[in-house]
């Protein structure tokens, strides 16, 4: 497993436990059942290397866990503009692995050393459909329908595609659509992954 996340891998399993009211403290594997107890960073060795993806989450209240993928680079063209390689090989791994596991897959990636809009999101569109089940129909905490698509054309380099730091400031509040392979997938910021998940919380602790 690369590490070329792994500082990603921490943040991100720091999010989800503080989320969530665990801590790393817990056992990961519950001794009752045997199943996953809390969110976790898959180790490089040991006995969980085994498992696939880099955190997986065990969040009492969403009704499918996640498994994300979590890359972290620092790369910037001749005139200094940040990008990064979105391997779509990579992102279909991330969805292989999580679809045999029965968990939703996202893959994450981050501009390393930015200062805003850092961390973005990839999924599928149907994943994030089905992530959004987890709300209540009436919930008025946030309105996924406000937050506007654009469509997004990304540039192809041999297998990957060209995300520039700059089309991300410019839409940073949108989900930025885009096709591959004939599949619909969405590319949008940290920040609404944030109020998404938040807000399916809120929704659970209010659910009678």
């Amino acid at each position: 497993m690369s590490h070329k996340g792994y500082g990603l891998e921490h943040e991100t399993e720091i999010y989800f436990l503080e989320l969530s009211g665990q801590t790393n403290k817990d056992p990961i594997i519950s001794p009752k059942t045997g199943s996953l107890n809390r969110t976790f960073r898959v180790p490089a060795s040991g006995a969980l290397a085994a498992l696939k993806g880099d955190v997986r989450t065990a969040i009492p209240w969403l009704k499918k866990q996640l498994m994300l993928e979590a890359k972290d680079k620092r790369k910037k063209n001749s005139v200094g503009d940040q990008f990064y390689r979105l391997r779509m090989d990579i992102v279909q791994k991330n969805i292989d692995e999580a679809t045999d596991a029965n968990n939703i897959p996202v893959f994450l990636f981050a501009f390393k050393g930015s200062m805003t809009n850092r961390k973005q999101v990839v999924m599928r569109q149907t994943d994030l459909c089905e992530l959004l089940t987890n709300l209540d129909e009436e919930a008025d905490h946030i309105d996924i329908e406000s937050i506007k698509s654009k469509a997004y054309l990304l540039k192809m380099n041999t297998m990957s595609y060209t995300v520039y730091k700059l089309d991300i400031n410019r839409d940073a509040e949108k989900f930025l659509t885009f096709t591959h392979d004939g599949v619909p997938f969405v590319l949008f910021s940290w920040k609404i992954f944030d109020t998404i998940m938040k807000t399916i919380k809120s929704c659970s602790v209010e659910r009678p």
